[in-house]
């Protein structure tokens, strides 16, 4: 055991110590004690804080091991020995030193039991267990090992690692001296037998007849039952002989359905232990008439639509909002997806993001329909359906906006003492409740002159304005337009939903409203009127409103105020619901569906034209009635009326209606795959290879692109390497089970020339491949060779390897600076409680005083006695 400094030049500080102890010897030798004793805790509190500033440390042998499990819980590993009990054995055999901690592991890497945490294994912790990543489970044991002790790794799996190269990490463990010891499992397994895939066409057409391919892979000679489905239809049924090795079954099946079309093989056989692998599926895009789903959001609503569907001889299926499909594979049937009047809500998310797959990255057509519970009503907006369809849920340009600005200008003159003033301000707090977060509220008062009771204020102080609208008094006479003046300067935005609600019940004086009204236009304001009573001036309250862009609202019974101020704040802040009479414009030439003339048709649910949509039809009110838009592969329209009755009866009765629907599903349903692109897809151990080919090479300014589709609709990006002019490869990796969906598309610009949609499964881990139950020891084996390590046998082996001890540092900067202080502290306590101390030169001085004082006395006497004498 021995010192050592990290900073050892700090403690060249010590020099002028030793010499000031020197100087100090020598000049105060004949000191109190107590002052010596001072100066020496002075001394030691100097040192003890340079030698702190030096980073001492205390070189030690470590004594013990510290061992880290790492147990493999793969798949692969469920028909292993259980050695979870080995584990809790060797244990036992833990010296006093000794420490352990455990992790489990699969493709990713769990803590079960810590160092620091003596308890029994937390054998419950999940992993991820369809891939073995031997790799990262070496680097977290060996982040969880301090530098300073003799660590080891003890490795328990069957060696089978489909994810990372153990080899190479292991290289780096024996630069750090941490040995890997092994302990190899042995699969209990027998005969088996595996399909290992299912191969058939990616792209076929309905009646072709093709051969279906089935992989089967197996241990030792023997016989199973094969059973092939065709989606849930048994298509082949018999007892194959089933030689060791591998060999491919080949039956030719005639194409039925249409869109994606899967196919599973299932063999059972005797003595077959693992039946995970004993099945394999396939995947094929069969090009037939298209198939329609409709979705109705209340039960019989979306039956006028599936009738005429069903009529015309479409393949159509009519469900409940509450019955859409969970996953993207029930979508993958239909090539268009029809909503009657689906609230958002009753759809989950995962259900939402599927339909946006399906149509972006599948290239199925999606149309929303109308009614009261659809667009905004329904919640669409900030939602999937919003960003699919070719229409906003915002209105009136909402959509450039956070939020609206609105202004109450209320007259408090004295004519509105009583009720209704009472009435304006139950008024001006239901406008309050309604308002949102995002909204701001100003108030201005007025009599014959104006109060800005606050400005443009966000309603999170809801409390607060409140407070301020009961508080308004009355005054004297009206005065409208210094009000209004007033109103537009308060708004803080350029654009957006600004909006003023005046409300007077008197009359004013002649003004000139033309140049302010003017104003309001161009900033884009809108105002609305609310005349109050008999005595209010309607002309001048309906001439601003028309002229201001709002809504006049002649409210004589003083009890309905607070209602009328509410549908305006609502109507404002976005109510959707327009129930009017109106007669549809054409807008596109580019398709009329009203051959026979537009019929008068009673509200829609208003929205916004997104950018890039083309609107076929719009209301009267200017918002579209019928827009279509492309979205990534597919196409969406948006028809804001119903398609039920409830304001299309007119529409229902005429003979456009049925020309509309289906004009509007030959439009939507996706088209098939086109141009040069081949898309060859081989499953690889965890991954896939997917290799594409061109029959033209590509041209400048054009780009091939693949997006690979997960089951659940997560998407990623596969890239693409040349391998020619004509060849492209990608390599996909770590593949879970289930169903994927390849998007390739070749553009040039914003054109697409070339389409090819494919799919594949990969119907069991990697896990429980057939080549996984081969000898895989050899991984296990060449890791502890490379570490250092042993292959481990018996659970008392863990803890008896021989080692040589590590040095370890202890530093010793904390004890140091700990003492520093504490001398000083004990310095200023002498020097507070101690009493007057004779310094050593003073007392000096004053001895030398006394011997000369004596020497004059006795020369004095002297003299004196001769004197006497004499």
């Amino acid at each position: 055991m021995f010192f050592s400094f990290s900073k050892p030049y700090y403690l060249f500080l010590l020099l002028p110590i030793v010499i000031y102890i020197w100087w100090f010897y020598i000049k105060n030798i004949r000191s109190s004690y107590l002052t010596k004793g001072i100066y020496i805790i002075r001394t030691l509190t100097a040192i003890f804080l340079i030698l702190s500033l030096a980073g001492p440390s205390i070189v030690k042998t470590i004594d013990g091991q510290w061992v880290v499990y790492l147990a493999d819980l793969s798949y692969s590993t469920v028909h292993g020995e259980n050695f979870k009990e080995w584990i809790e054995e060797s244990s036992k055999f833990m010296g006093k030193k000794d420490k352990m901690a455990v992790l489990a592991f699969g493709s990713d890497t769990q803590l079960l039991r810590s160092f620091s945490r003596q308890t029994p294994i937390n054998w419950n912790v999940g992993v991820n267990k369809e891939f073995t990543d031997i790799e990262r489970a070496l680097k977290v044991a060996a982040g969880l090992l301090p530098g300073d002790v003799n660590g080891r790794i003890v490795l328990i799996s069957d060696g089978y690692e489909n994810i990372g190269d153990s080899l190479a990490f292991a290289k780096m463990l024996r630069g750090n001296n941490i040995p890997v010891d092994v302990y190899p499992l042995h699969l209990k397994i027998g005969n088996e037998v595996a399909i290992k895939a299912v191969n058939l066409p990616a792209n076929t057409y309905q009646g072709q007849r093709v051969l279906l391919e089935v992989e089967i892979e197996s241990t030792s000679n023997t016989e199973g039952e094969l059973t092939i489905f065709w989606e849930n239809r048994v298509i082949y049924k018999e007892t194959v002989k089933i030689p060791k090795g591998s060999q491919t079954l080949v039956f030719p099946v005639e194409i039925t359905g249409s869109g994606f079309q899967r196919v599973k093989a299932v063999i059972q056989s005797k003595d077959d232990k693992i039946l995970e692998n004993n099945r394999s599926e396939g995947l094929t895009l069969v090009d037939a008439p298209p198939k329609v789903l409709v979705v109705e959001g209340r039960k019989d609503i979306g039956f006028p639509l599936y009738h005429l569907f069903k009529e015309n001889g479409v393949d159509v299926t009519l469900i409940q909002g509450e019955d859409f499909p969970k996953n993207l594979e029930g979508l993958l049937d239909y090539k268009g997806i029809f909503f009657v009047d689906v609230p958002k809500y009753i759809l989950g998310e995962t259900s939402l993001n599927n339909l946006k797959t399906f149509v972006e990255v599948i290239g199925g057509g999606f149309v929303a329909i109308g009614g009261k519970n659809s667009f905004g009503m329904g919640y669409y907006g900030d939602s999937p359906l919003e960003e699919i369809l070719p229409v906003t849920m915002e209105v009136e340009s909402q959509q450039e906006l956070p939020g609206i600005e609105l202004v109450l200008v209320i007259d408090r003159s004295g004519s509105m003492d009583g009720e209704k003033l009472n009435m304006a301000k139950n008024a001006g707090i239901s406008a309050l409740d309604i308002l949102g977060e995002k909204d701001k509220l100003g108030l201005i008062t007025f009599d014959h002159s104006f109060y800005v009771d606050f400005p443009l204020t966000e309603v999170t102080e809801k409390d607060r304005l409140k407070r301020i609208i009961q508080n308004i008094t009355i005054g004297g006479g009206t005065s409208i337009y210094p009000a209004l003046e007033k109103a537009v300067t308060l708004f803080t935005k350029e654009t957006g939903n600004k909006h003023i609600i005046l409300l007077s019940d008197g009359v004013e004086g002649p003004q000139n409203y033309e140049e302010l009204l003017a104003r309001i236009r161009r900033e884009g304001i809108t105002l609305t009127t609310i005349a109050l009573g008999n005595d209010a001036d309607l002309q001048l309250m309906e001439y601003l409103a028309v002229n201001g862009g709002g809504r006049f609202y002649d409210v004589r019974n003083v009890v309905d105020l607070p209602g009328v101020f509410s549908r305006e704040t609502l109507l404002v802040a976005g109510n959707y619901i327009i129930e009017e009479e109106f007669t549809p414009k054409l807008v596109s030439p580019a398709y009329n569906p009203f051959k026979g003339g537009a019929p008068l048709l009673g509200g829609y649910i208003a929205t916004t034209l997104k950018p890039g949509a083309e609107e076929i039809l719009t209301t009267h009110r200017d918002h579209p009635l019928y827009a279509r838009f492309h979205y990534g592969l597919g196409k969406t329209v948006a028809f804001t009326s119903d398609s039920y009755g409830m304001w299309t009866q007119n529409l229902l009765s005429s003979p456009d209606f049925p020309t509309l629907w289906l004009d509007t599903l030959n439009w939507v349903v996706a088209g098939e795959n086109y141009g040069d692109l081949g898309v060859n897809v081989q499953l690889k151990g965890s991954g896939a290879e997917v290799v594409v080919r061109v029959m033209n090479p590509l041209e400048e300014g054009e780009t091939l692109t693949m997006t690979l589709v997960k089951e659940g609709g997560e998407k990623e990006q596969v890239e693409l390497i040349p391998l020619s002019s004509r060849e492209y490869r990608g390599i996909i990796e770590n593949l879970s089970q289930g169903i994927y969906f390849l998007n390739t598309l070749r553009k040039k610009g914003e054109t697409t020339t070339g389409l090819n949609i494919n799919g594949f499964t990969l119907p069991y881990s990697a896990e429980y491949s057939i080549d996984n139950l081969q000898d895989t020891g050899y991984v296990l084996r060449k890791i502890a060779e490379v570490t250092g390590g042993r292959v481990l046998k018996r659970p008392y082996e863990v803890f008896n390897a021989p080692y040589q001890k590590k040095k370890g540092l202890r530093d010793l900067t904390l004890p140091f600076l700990v003492l520093s202080l504490l001398l000083f502290l004990i310095d200023v306590g002498l020097r507070r409680i101690k009493p007057n101390i004779k310094f050593p030169k003073r007392e000096k001085n004053l001895a030398i005083v006394d011997e000369n004082v004596n020497v004059q006395e006795n020369t004095f006497n002297k003299l004196l006695k001769v004197k006497k004498r004499k």
